[in-house]
């Protein structure tokens, strides 16, 4: 090593310097010269194959990328459409059945108010029925009192009080309660 170094001082340094300046202008200009012959006969480097295989995939892959994002877009909004179409639907039926228990509450309250209006004539029906037996017999029975006094409790709970308070009732009071030969009552 040594004896390579004296004879390389032996030289000159500029002599040196010239000479290495001079080989690497000739490796630059030989790869010039090299690149353009390949490309004047249409020959690539396997380097410029790799890039130009890269490249090529590269692209692909970028396609496949905006075919997967519109396709993935294209299916965001098919979706929300849809959501929205769902949520008016269900708008929709939720007003349907607002408008139907509307509708069947006042089809129970009618029926409710004309049930009741049923009941209380029934009930002044049968009340004044029974007042009239009970009078034309001149007693009444405890069995009976019973009845006539549930019924026209009744009666008033379902709203009837014009008749009942004023005459029937005072007027069934009034009799004389009479316990039946063999019945539970004289026992």
């Amino acid at each position: 090593m040594i004896s390579v170094l004296n004879e390389i001082n032996s030289q000159g340094i500029f002599t040196i310097i010239l000479c290495v300046v001079l080989v690497l202008l000739l490796i630059v200009e030989g790869t010039k010269l090299w690149k353009g012959t390949l490309e004047s006969l249409g020959l690539k480097t396997n380097k410029e194959l790799q890039e130009q295989s890269l490249n090529k995939r590269l692209d692909e892959l970028e396609h496949k990328i905006k075919t997967v994002e519109n396709s993935f877009m294209n299916n965001q909004e098919v979706y929300h459409n849809q959501s929205i179409e769902i949520r008016n639907h269900l708008q929709e039926n939720q007003e349907n059945l607002s408008n139907q228990i509307t509708e069947l509450s006042t089809v129970i309250n009618d029926f409710a108010t004309t049930s009741k209006e049923c009941t209380v004539a029934s009930f002044r029906s049968s009340l004044w029925r029974m007042h009239r037996d009970f009078v034309s017999q001149g007693y009444i029975t405890p069995d009976g009192l019973k009845t006539f006094l549930d019924m026209g409790n009744l009666y008033e709970r379902c709203g009837g009080d014009d008749i009942y308070h004023e005459k029937l009732l005072p007027e069934i009071k009034a009799l004389e309660v009479h316990y039946p030969e063999g019945s539970v009552y004289n026992e």
